[in-house]
């Protein structure tokens, strides 16, 4: 998967990764992006609670506590890189004690939460704009056995899948929603400094084992856009950092990444500055912000 600019004509292979690789965490992060932004799933979710906890006699915990357009209550449960293989249950229990709640139950455990959150909104007024309803008194909230279950993770064991598909058959609202974490190719994960990225990247992706002396810095720079990515935006805010690598490197005993380089070929600077300016020659994918710091370093050298 690559993220194409269409200005500049340049292409960024998009890989997907695990959540434990880049330092991502379950309350901290995955939880976060969910009530920030219920769309996430897919549809027009109001996020009510957060770690709900408010069950007679347990002190069990759901993730998140949500409304959808036709006033059901939605139990959203999250895990990361794995499922685990219990989670159907444990959904499904919280789903039970929410079963009971009636509408000022509901109202009173979203006020709660606006307030701890230091909204000044007024619970009743939000639900009854988002069910589009002209008062409070016409919405009808968790009716009988409307209550529906969202399971997420990055990836679903076959225990859970497969119980899953046997609830629905029963009129059970559950499903299963993917959200995988993708990294920009070469780019640092979580609690990397540069240089180890840079190293990481050399041997990964070419074969060469290098040490810190090995690297010199040589600068760095910006890079900020936005473009729609499969319907939705994404924005890039971040700062590339240049290292020069000077030991003699033979091409032919590189060892390549075949998943992220084809082939490696030697140019000439002059040729290579030639080339990346408009109409830029689409072989060439180097950002001329960090070629431009590299020629600079080079030309520093002579």
């Amino acid at each position: 998967m690559f993220l194409v600019n269409k200005e500049d004509k340049t292409t960024q292979e998009i890989k997907d990764i695990s959540f434990k690789s880049c330092g991502l965490k379950e309350r901290d992060d995955l939880q976060e992006w969910i009530s920030n932004n219920p769309m996430i799933l897919g549809e027009e979710l109001l996020i009510i609670q957060k770690e709900f906890d408010g069950f007679s006699d347990t002190n069990e915990r759901l993730d998140l506590l949500a409304i959808d357009k036709n006033g059901n209550l939605v139990i959203i449960e999250n895990k990361l890189d794995d499922s685990g293989k219990n989670v159907v249950w444990q959904a499904m229990k919280y789903a039970g004690y929410c079963s009971s709640l009636k509408n000022d139950d509901i109202k009173e455990i979203y006020q709660q939460y606006i307030n701890k959150r230091g909204l000044k909104v007024n619970a009743e007024e939000s639900i009854t704009e988002f069910l589009e309803k002209a008062d409070f008194s016409e919405v009808q909230l968790n009716q009988d056995l409307s209550q529906r279950i969202i399971l997420v993770a990055r990836e679903f064991r076959k225990e859970v899948t497969n119980t899953v598909i046997w609830a629905r058959k029963f009129g059970i609202k559950i499903q299963c929603i993917k959200i995988i974490p993708y990294q920009i190719a070469g780019h640092m994960q979580a609690g990397d400094e540069p240089e180890e990225s840079a190293i990481r990247e050399l041997h990964e992706e070419l074969g060469i084992r290098a040490a810190k002396e090995d690297l010199t810095f040589a600068g760095c720079f910006d890079i900020q856009y936005e473009k729609e990515f499969y319907g939705k935006m994404f924005r890039d805010n971040e700062v590339a950092f240049v290292y020069m690598y000077t030991k003699p490197v033979d091409a032919k005993k590189l060892i390549l990444q075949k998943e992220e380089v084809e082939s490696v070929e030697w140019f000439d600077m002059e040729e290579l500055d030639t080339a990346l300016q408009p109409p830029r020659d689409q072989r060439f994918c180097v950002p001329m912000e960090g070629f431009l710091i590299a020629k600079q370093w080079w030309e520093s050298r002579r």
